[in-house]
Protein backbone atom coordinates (compact mmCIF):
# COMPACT_ATOMS: atom_id res chain seq x y z
CA UNK A 1 0.00 0.00 0.00
CA UNK A 2 1.40 3.39 -1.00
CA UNK A 3 1.83 6.02 1.68
CA UNK A 4 0.10 9.33 1.09
CA UNK A 5 2.30 12.25 2.03
CA UNK A 6 1.42 15.75 3.08
CA UNK A 7 2.91 17.97 0.38
CA UNK A 8 5.62 17.07 -2.07
CA UNK A 9 9.23 18.06 -2.46
CA UNK A 10 9.84 18.14 -6.18
CA UNK A 11 13.31 18.02 -7.62
CA UNK A 12 16.20 20.27 -6.64
CA UNK A 13 16.89 23.12 -9.08
CA UNK A 14 20.04 25.07 -8.21
CA UNK A 15 18.87 28.00 -10.35
CA UNK A 16 15.91 28.54 -8.02
CA UNK A 17 17.24 27.74 -4.54
CA UNK A 18 20.34 26.79 -2.64
CA UNK A 19 20.94 23.21 -1.65
CA UNK A 20 20.75 24.25 2.01
CA UNK A 21 17.29 25.69 1.38
CA UNK A 22 16.22 22.44 -0.30
CA UNK A 23 17.41 20.34 2.66
CA UNK A 24 15.61 22.66 5.09
CA UNK A 25 12.40 22.13 3.12
CA UNK A 26 13.09 18.38 3.12
CA UNK A 27 13.41 18.42 6.93
CA UNK A 28 10.01 20.15 7.12
CA UNK A 29 8.56 17.56 4.72
CA UNK A 30 9.84 14.76 6.98
CA UNK A 31 8.48 16.48 10.06
CA UNK A 32 5.07 17.11 8.46
CA UNK A 33 4.86 13.44 7.50
CA UNK A 34 6.05 12.18 10.90
CA UNK A 35 9.21 10.64 9.49
CA UNK A 36 11.27 11.28 12.59
CA UNK A 37 14.01 9.36 14.38
CA UNK A 38 13.27 8.16 17.89
CA UNK A 39 15.79 8.79 20.67
CA UNK A 40 17.20 5.93 22.70
CA UNK A 41 20.00 3.39 22.79
CA UNK A 42 18.02 0.17 23.10
CA UNK A 43 18.04 -2.29 20.20
CA UNK A 44 14.44 -1.53 19.07
CA UNK A 45 15.09 2.24 19.03
CA UNK A 46 18.37 1.79 17.14
CA UNK A 47 16.67 -0.43 14.56
CA UNK A 48 13.75 2.01 14.25
CA UNK A 49 16.16 4.94 13.84
CA UNK A 50 18.06 3.06 11.11
CA UNK A 51 14.78 2.30 9.33
CA UNK A 52 13.74 5.97 9.46
CA UNK A 53 17.17 7.07 8.19
CA UNK A 54 16.90 4.60 5.29
CA UNK A 55 13.39 5.84 4.50
CA UNK A 56 14.52 9.50 4.54
CA UNK A 57 17.41 8.66 2.22
CA UNK A 58 15.09 6.77 -0.15
CA UNK A 59 12.59 9.65 -0.24
CA UNK A 60 15.34 12.18 -0.86
CA UNK A 61 16.99 10.14 -3.63
CA UNK A 62 13.65 9.57 -5.35
CA UNK A 63 12.56 13.23 -5.06
CA UNK A 64 15.78 15.09 -5.87
CA UNK A 65 15.49 14.65 -9.64
CA UNK A 66 17.45 12.86 -12.34
CA UNK A 67 19.98 15.62 -12.96
CA UNK A 68 20.99 15.96 -9.31
CA UNK A 69 20.96 12.19 -8.82
CA UNK A 70 23.40 11.87 -11.72
CA UNK A 71 25.64 14.54 -10.21
CA UNK A 72 25.53 12.73 -6.86
CA UNK A 73 26.33 9.39 -8.51
CA UNK A 74 29.35 10.94 -10.19
CA UNK A 75 30.52 12.58 -6.96
CA UNK A 76 30.22 9.38 -4.89
CA UNK A 77 31.57 6.96 -7.54
CA UNK A 78 32.55 4.17 -7.27
CA UNK A 79 30.01 3.97 -4.42
CA UNK A 80 26.28 4.20 -5.01
CA UNK A 81 24.29 7.06 -3.46
CA UNK A 82 22.10 4.54 -1.63
CA UNK A 83 25.20 3.28 0.21
CA UNK A 84 25.86 6.74 1.72
CA UNK A 85 24.15 8.13 4.80
CA UNK A 86 21.76 11.01 4.23
CA UNK A 87 24.18 13.31 6.08
CA UNK A 88 27.04 12.24 3.77
CA UNK A 89 24.81 12.83 0.74
CA UNK A 90 23.86 16.31 1.99
CA UNK A 91 27.49 17.23 2.70
CA UNK A 92 28.58 16.01 -0.74
CA UNK A 93 25.86 17.92 -2.58
CA UNK A 94 26.22 21.03 -0.45
CA UNK A 95 29.96 21.14 -1.17
CA UNK A 96 29.18 20.80 -4.89
CA UNK A 97 26.22 23.17 -5.24
CA UNK A 98 27.01 25.64 -2.44
CA UNK A 99 30.75 25.83 -1.91
CA UNK A 100 31.77 28.06 0.97
CA UNK A 101 32.15 31.60 -0.35
CA UNK A 102 35.26 33.64 0.32
CA UNK A 103 34.67 36.16 3.08
CA UNK A 104 36.58 38.96 1.32
CA UNK A 105 34.55 38.46 -1.85
CA UNK A 106 31.27 38.55 0.08
CA UNK A 107 32.42 41.65 1.95
CA UNK A 108 33.23 43.32 -1.37
CA UNK A 109 29.80 42.59 -2.85
CA UNK A 110 28.05 43.75 0.32
CA UNK A 111 30.07 46.96 0.52
CA UNK A 112 29.53 47.84 -3.15
CA UNK A 113 25.79 47.11 -3.26
CA UNK A 114 23.63 50.21 -3.67
CA UNK A 115 19.91 50.35 -4.32
CA UNK A 116 19.20 49.90 -8.02
CA UNK A 117 16.94 52.14 -10.06
CA UNK A 118 13.39 50.79 -9.78
CA UNK A 119 14.23 48.60 -6.77
CA UNK A 120 12.00 49.22 -3.75
CA UNK A 121 13.54 49.89 -0.35
CA UNK A 122 12.06 46.62 0.96
CA UNK A 123 13.65 44.67 -1.91
CA UNK A 124 16.94 46.46 -1.25
CA UNK A 125 16.73 45.39 2.41
CA UNK A 126 16.21 41.75 1.38
CA UNK A 127 19.22 41.89 -0.95
CA UNK A 128 21.41 43.35 1.79
CA UNK A 129 20.30 40.68 4.25
CA UNK A 130 21.04 37.96 1.70
CA UNK A 131 24.47 39.43 0.95
CA UNK A 132 25.26 39.53 4.68
CA UNK A 133 24.65 35.79 5.16
CA UNK A 134 28.17 34.69 4.29
CA UNK A 135 30.10 37.58 5.71
CA UNK A 136 31.40 37.19 9.24
CA UNK A 137 29.82 40.31 10.79
CA UNK A 138 29.30 38.77 14.25
CA UNK A 139 28.19 41.62 16.58
CA UNK A 140 28.63 44.16 13.78
CA UNK A 141 25.78 42.86 11.56
CA UNK A 142 23.03 45.36 12.47
CA UNK A 143 25.42 48.29 12.22
CA UNK A 144 26.77 47.09 8.87
CA UNK A 145 23.23 46.63 7.50
CA UNK A 146 22.19 50.06 8.78
CA UNK A 147 25.24 51.76 7.27
CA UNK A 148 25.01 50.01 3.89
CA UNK A 149 21.24 50.68 3.74
CA UNK A 150 21.58 54.38 4.56
CA UNK A 151 24.55 54.92 2.25
CA UNK A 152 23.13 52.95 -0.66
CA UNK A 153 19.63 54.44 -0.83
CA UNK A 154 18.69 56.30 -4.00
CA UNK A 155 16.06 58.55 -2.39
CA UNK A 156 18.05 61.49 -1.01
CA UNK A 157 15.14 62.64 1.22
CA UNK A 158 15.05 59.31 3.05
CA UNK A 159 18.82 59.13 3.10
CA UNK A 160 19.07 62.63 4.61
CA UNK A 161 16.49 61.74 7.27
CA UNK A 162 18.43 58.58 8.20
CA UNK A 163 21.76 60.39 8.31
CA UNK A 164 20.27 62.95 10.72
CA UNK A 165 18.59 60.48 13.10
CA UNK A 166 20.37 59.91 16.41
CA UNK A 167 20.84 56.37 17.73
CA UNK A 168 19.62 54.90 14.44
CA UNK A 169 19.33 51.12 14.30
CA UNK A 170 18.87 49.04 11.17
CA UNK A 171 15.31 48.17 12.19
CA UNK A 172 14.47 51.83 12.79
CA UNK A 173 16.06 52.84 9.47
CA UNK A 174 13.82 50.32 7.68
CA UNK A 175 10.74 51.67 9.49
CA UNK A 176 11.59 55.28 8.65
CA UNK A 177 12.18 54.43 4.99
CA UNK A 178 8.87 52.55 4.75
CA UNK A 179 6.94 55.34 6.50
CA UNK A 180 8.45 58.07 4.30
CA UNK A 181 7.74 56.09 1.13
CA UNK A 182 4.12 55.55 2.21
CA UNK A 183 3.73 59.22 3.16
CA UNK A 184 5.08 60.37 -0.20
CA UNK A 185 2.33 58.42 -1.98
CA UNK A 186 -0.55 59.74 0.15
CA UNK A 187 -0.76 63.37 -1.00
CA UNK A 188 -1.30 62.37 -4.61
CA UNK A 189 -4.17 60.14 -3.58
CA UNK A 190 -5.79 62.84 -1.43
CA UNK A 191 -5.40 65.54 -4.09
CA UNK A 192 -7.62 63.55 -6.44
CA UNK A 193 -10.58 63.71 -4.01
Amino acid sequence: MATAYIGSMGYFDNTKETFSSYTERLDMFFLANNIVELPGDEAPEVAARAAVQARKRAIFLSEVGAEVYTVLSNLTAPHKPRDQTLREIFETLKAHFNPSPLEISESFHFGKRDQKLGESASDYILVLKKLSLYYNFENYLNRALRDRFACGLLDSRIQNKLLNTADLTFERACQIAAAMKTASKRPARYMKL
